[in-house]
């Protein structure tokens, strides 16, 4: 059986201190997207339960995600395909499953996980596109899964605190959300050193020039700068100072 799970770099959320830099975020330190780390933890799971299970990440980036890609090896993921976007050429949805799709085809995989949600954007948009690019089944917002047999799969997920178990057909496309079910491991030192060894396929964005067909173009990113001006209401009574408070309102137009 193969899984790949697909996994975003991104600028590590809790760094407080970035800049923007042509529409994009720069920093030093880039991380795997939060829940795509969920969606890993689970592939890697059900390896432990069938070590015949061969697991594939899957990443398109145009940073410096070294880094992670390590870490999903030294996890436990057996081999990276890494699609380089050195030119920086902005995607949209539309392209994004484009370029997966035809990996996925050509990869075959009987599962395919990714989080159900970028820890960037918080862009919900990937996983639905693609399943229905590729014609497989989907459930999104998972928190665990059970293999059945080499055709079916038991998807657990929580809907308004209630939780569900269904019975999924292969081949099939689930979302992942947090879960203690689901918390990453931490790579051994010994897999961290035998992460260097497992195959990394380099590709190109070049290579996939005939499928990038924006419907949406990205104009302009900023930082916000919300100014708050606070104004304390002077006054000998509440009386006063209420009438006060309304003066202000009115003009501010407020009321």
């Amino acid at each position: 059986m193969k899984i790949g799970v697909l996994i975003k770099g991104v600028i590590d959320p809790d760094d407080p201190t970035f800049i923007l830099e042509n529409n994009q975020r720069k920093g030093d330190k880039v991380v795997i997207s939060t829940y795509d780390e969920n969606a890993l933890e689970l592939a890697l799971k059900l390896k432990d339960k069938d070590n015949s299970i061969e697991i594939t990440v899957l990443t398109i980036t145009d940073k410096d995600f070294s880094q992670g890609i390590k870490k999903s090896l030294a996890m436990g993921a057996d081999k990276a395909i890494v699609i380089n976007n050195s030119e920086n050429i902005f995607l949209d949805t539309y392209s994004l499953v484009s370029i997966f799709s035809k990996v996925i085809k050509e990869e075959n995989f009987d599962i395919v996980l990714t989080g159900f949600e970028s820890a960037d954007w918080s862009s919900r948009t990937i996983a639905p596109y693609l399943a229905n690019k590729i014609n497989y089944n989907y459930l999104t917002f998972c928190h665990f899964l059970e293999l059945k047999d080499n055709n079916k799969i038991l998807a657990y997920k929580i809907f308004n605190d209630d939780e569900y178990i269904l019975e999924v057909d292969l081949p099939a496309l689930f979302s992942i959300t947090t879960h203690p079910n689901n918390i990453p491991r931490y790579p051994k030192v010994k897999d961290i050193m035998l992460a260097s060894k497992k195959p990394i396929k380099n590709l190109n964005i070049t290579d996939f020039k005939t499928l990038i067909n924006n419907y949406i173009d990205l104009y302009k990113t900023e930082i916000v700068n919300n100014e708050i001006e606070c104004t304390i209401i002077e006054g000998d009574t509440p009386e006063i100072k209420a009438q006060k408070l309304i003066s202000k309102l009115k003009e501010l137009k407020v009321i």
